[in-house]
């Protein structure tokens, strides 16, 4: 074999997605960037087109994730958009399955207008009684067990505090907040979590006057 066959092949070798070694996991947060994200209200997404539609763990065709993939009928919300994928969630209709979260292409989804909790009437009480919950294991410095009772609190009210008037960055604050949660400044997450549903809650008060 000649030397420029022998440079071709290296070339071809060096090129190829699979062989250089694609981090998938870097991708994944690359594309998990604030700038990347996708509201809550307006998340709903059904498939388009025929067939499968190939999970992702990363934005690129060479994460692959064998034997995962949904059909055109299951209902995904989009998270995140990144150089033409979409980190979509998807929950099985199996009891006791998990959601499950993963890239596809874009191209094979369409908006639908629906948002994570569509038609949702949440239980202010509840939802209050939670912040409260989060607040005295915040003052207890119980940070982590805060975090879970505000996120169960955030998880309770969904998107029904929205509407087209008002100006809301509390998606952004709380990817900021799961930010210093992974840093371990749990002091600082657990407040932050803890003061977006309690506004988020005095939001959907005031919309249902």
């Amino acid at each position: 074999m000649n030397r420029n066959r022998l440079l071709f092949l290296a070339l071809m070798l060096l090129s190829s997605p699979v062989l250089a070694g694609v981090d998938c996991d870097k991708l994944n947060e690359a594309g998990e960037d604030v700038s990347n994200y996708v509201p809550d209200f307006g998340s709903g997404r059904d498939i388009v087109g025929k067939g499968r539609v190939q999970f992702y763990s990363g934005p690129h065709e060479s994460c692959k994730m064998d034997g995962w993939f949904v059909v055109p009928g299951d209902a995904l919300f989009a998270k995140f958009t990144y150089q033409g994928f979409t980190e979509v969630s998807f929950i099985p209709m199996k009891k006791g399955d998990r959601e499950v979260t993963a890239w596809v292409f874009s191209h094979r989804l369409k908006e639908n207008g629906r948002g994570i909790v569509p038609g949702h009437s949440p239980d202010i009480e509840e939802v209050a009684a939670l912040i409260k919950r989060g607040e005295s294991a915040i003052a207890q410095r119980k940070f982590e067990s805060a975090i879970e009772t505000c996120q169960t609190g955030l998880d309770a009210l969904g998107d029904a505090y929205w509407s087209k008037d008002i100006v809301d960055d509390s998606d952004m604050k709380l990817i900021a907040a799961g930010a210093l949660r992974r840093d371990g400044k749990l002091d600082n997450a657990a407040t932050m979590y803890c003061r977006i549903v309690a506004n988020r809650l005095h939001l959907y008060k005031r919309k249902l006057q």
